[in-house]
């Protein structure tokens, strides 16, 4: 889905990220049109992906730690604000 949680934490941002998906799946059952759901992110996110399982998986082979990240999903780590030239986005440190 194409959809960006906000928050005054990365916690908060996980969680309204969840709330979008919820609500983004409710109303398309309500409308009774599943293919709501379905509307793909960019392909920079995709290849941004690939990018850190690639990481992961090479770390795991030639038995290294992968790089370290403040946070994490689904176990792959989100880049640093300092690791996302070049991406096409920009990661903004936000005050609590």
């Amino acid at each position: 889905m194409d959809l960006w949680g906000h928050g005054g934490s990365f916690e908060e941002a996980v969680e309204d990220l969840w709330d979008l998906v919820r609500l983004q799946i409710h109303f398309a059952q309500a409308k009774d049109e599943p293919e709501m759901i379905w509307k793909p992110a960019e392909p920079v996110w995709f290849q941004r992906f690939a990018d850190i399982r690639r990481e992961r998986m090479e770390a795991l082979i030639r038995e290294r730690s992968p790089r370290e990240a403040d946070y994490e999903i689904a176990g792959l780590p989100l880049p640093s604000a300092e690791g996302s030239e070049g991406l096409g986005f920009e990661l903004l440190a936000v005050e609590a």
